[in-house]
């Protein structure tokens, strides 16, 4: 930096080299801001079809999520036999069932509810199960006691037909998270639930708020 006669900084020199800084800058500034123009304005027609591109799958997906959820309804029925208590589940018409129903024995239901078709197979996770068995009821809920205390679960009192009942939300197995609901019937229990999240909706809103069955 230039010093005077008396060795002293000269106080211009200071905002001299702060204006050519400011000068450089702008400069570089202008510079980079042509070039976002020059790309801006050469690739404005692919900017534009990606945007359009993005927008209509978007409406596609949320216009097919519309007309998935308007195909299941009317819901359809199924009832197990009076023996097993009449249980009615509600379930989307896209919907298949499978039950094994017996009038006897120590598991006299065992049923899968699934879209479109009800794979046999131990990978799938299944939309809705209903087991009826000699399982007691206070050893179901029992069972997930460890879990509940580790928060994995969370139980929840529920009443369905007079029959007070406990509903439990988080990993209900060790493979998948979900929602099931237990209940006492007569000298069995009733068990109804969920493998997996995508279908919690479907079960909170037609299955579990529709449910019915008898003492």
């Amino acid at each position: 930096l230039r010093k005077n006669q008396q060795g002293n900084m000269d106080p211009l020199v200071i905002p001299l080299v702060v204006s050519v800084i400011l000068v450089i800058g702008a400069a570089g500034f202008g510079v980079w801001s042509y070039l976002q123009f020059l790309d801006q304005r050469d690739n404005v027609d692919d900017i534009v079809a990606a945007a359009v591109d993005e927008a209509e799958a978007a409406q596609k997906e949320e216009l097919e999520a519309e007309f998935a959820e308007r195909e299941k309804v009317p819901t359809r029925k199924w009832v197990s036999a009076s023996s097993i208590g009449s249980i009615e589940i509600n379930y989307p018409r896209t919907w298949s069932v499978f039950v094994d129903e017996k009038d006897s024995g120590s598991k006299p239901l065992s049923g899968f509810f699934h879209p479109n078709v009800v794979p046999a197979d131990d990978a799938t996770r299944y939309a809705v199960r209903v087991l009826v068995d000699e399982s007691n009821f206070t050893k179901i809920v029992g069972d997930f006691e460890k879990e509940i205390e580790r928060g994995e679960v969370k139980s929840t009192p529920i009443s369905v037909a007079g029959v007070n009942g406990t509903r439990f939300d988080g990993q209900i197995d060790k493979d998948y998270t979900g929602a099931l609901v237990a209940f006492p019937l007569r000298d069995k229990t009733v068990r109804i639930w969920t493998e997996s999240d995508t279908y919690l909706k479907d079960f909170n809103e037609i299955v579990i708020k529709n449910l019915i069955f008898e003492k």
